[in-house]
Order: C-alpha cells, then structure tokens, then sequence
C-alpha cells in the first residue's frame, strides 16, 4: 500500500521539505496573512501534490487564527497548547492508523480519525477536519473498505502536511520559554 505521500515519519519536516522544494519566492507569505491569520488553500495545495484531486472553494483557509481563537474560548494560550499537542502527536497517530490498517482494523482507523478531528476542529483547520471526517466514518461498522480507508487516511495526511506548514510559520504556533 504505497500512497505516495511520506509514511508518517515527520510530517512536520515533510511540510517544511516540499515547501523548501518549491521556489522559495513562491511560497513566501503563504502561511500567514496579517490581515486574516489564515492561509489560503490555493496556495499551499500548490506546494503539496495531494493524493485525491479536490478542488476547494477559493474561500477556504487552512488556519483561521481567528476561529481558533473562538473555539478555544478565546484563549491565546490554549491555541498554543492545541498547536503544539497537534505538532507533538500527529505522526504517532498516522502511524497508528496506518498500523490499525495494515491489521484491518477499521474502527480502530476511524477511532483515531475522530480523535484527529477534535484537534483540528478546535485549530480553525476546516479542511483537515473535513478529511478527518472521512476518516473517522470507519469507525461505524459497514463504513467503507480498506482501499476507501487507506484513500481518507492518505487525503487526511496530505491536509496535515499543509496545515503543518501553515501552523509552523504563524505566531501562534511559536513558544516562549
């Protein structure tokens, strides 16, 4: 079942290596609009060669600070700590979906996809928590098949690539010690 996207290693050092890749001119100012906090889809999509071909509507944003913010009761604080929870546990839970899978596991697969979604939804992430939906429908019994997984699991992993790379280069996501 090779997917084509990285096997969930570093997700976070994937975002960074296909922006880099990219012209460095091109990929400047994508991640972080002063005016919204919010990246357009466009832009990173273009950084980012998704495994399922979907065309967002032009308004969707991979960040929205703002909604973030309102979402968690409008706490800066508990923005950063949801950024960072999401930063620390991503590619653990891709390897354990992926894992959950490889045995036939579906509802262990959509288990771990709702609890992707409940970070990403509190994150202003829209799209990630699309695909998480996705994902998290095989938790259900009849669900889907293991193809119709392993395509919701490599859609969701190419979301948070690009809302990797948004998070990283927002303020919100950098910490103070």
């Amino acid at each position: 079942m090779d997917s084509g996207l990285p096997q969930a290693t570093d997700l976070r050092q994937e975002a960074e290596r296909r922006l880099r890749s990219k012209n460095a001119g091109s990929v400047e100012g994508m991640a972080d609009s002063p005016a919204r906090g919010s990246a357009p889809v466009a832009q990173l999509a273009a950084a980012t060669p998704s495994p399922v071909q979907v065309s967002p509507p032009a308004t969707a944003v991979v960040f929205n600070a703002e909604e973030a913010i309102r979402r968690c009761f409008n706490r800066e604080d508990m923005v950063r700590g949801m950024i960072q929870g999401f930063f620390e546990e991503v590619d653990a839970l891709f390897l354990q979906m992926r894992a959950a899978l490889e045995k036939g596991d579906l509802q262990e697969v959509g288990r771990l996809g709702h609890r992707m979604k409940g970070t990403v939804v509190y994150l202003g992430a829209d799209l990630a928590a699309q695909a998480a939906r996705h994902v998290e429908r095989f938790h259900e019994s009849g669900g889907g098949t293991p193809s119709e997984a392993e395509e919701a699991i490599n859609a969701l992993q190419h979301e948070c690539i690009v809302l990797i790379a948004a998070l990283s280069k927002h303020p919100l996501a950098q910490t103070t010690n």
